[in-house]
């Protein structure tokens, strides 16, 4: 009895064990270009209102009140600070129509509403993010890497 069982356990584990001939391929090293390439690609529909004119109005806007503050040029040169400065405002293309954005946002008199400062908060630190992700990527270059 107890050979029959050494034996069928031999056969189970016999059964259990797959010889396959495995072929190890060595994958390129990806430089992320594609991702680039796929991002660049998308295109949104165009935003009600807006021009390249007022568009690089709020952007040069933007950048002068960035740039002003110590605290932003002491981090970033002003080549960022203009794509921080960008960013922002390309999220507010798409987010408002330009009459609505100039009334609520740009040409406001009074301090924003809790609701919009959050928001603005909030497109600022994700552009931020972007830049600085931006920054480290040139850092790492890839290519020179080891």
């Amino acid at each position: 009895m107890k050979k029959l069982v050494i034996i069928m356990l031999g056969f189970v584990m016999m059964g259990c064990v797959n010889k396959t001939d495995l072929v190890v391929e060595d994958l390129e090293k990806s430089d992320n270009s594609s991702l680039e390439v796929l991002v660049e690609k998308i295109e949104l529909p165009e935003p009600k209102g807006w021009t390249e004119s007022n568009t690089g109005f709020w952007k040069a806007m933007f950048w002068y009140r960035m740039a002003q503050d110590m605290q932003i040029r002491m981090v970033y040169s002003p080549e960022q600070v203009y794509n921080i400065a960008s960013c922002v405002v390309d999220t507010y293309r798409q987010t408002y129509e330009y009459d609505v954005f100039q009334k609520e946002i740009g040409n406001r008199k009074t301090p924003l509403p809790p609701n919009l400062t959050a928001e603005a908060m909030a497109f600022g630190t994700e552009c931020t993010r972007i830049e600085q992700f931006k920054i480290k990527q040139k850092q790492l270059n890839p290519k020179e890497s080891v």
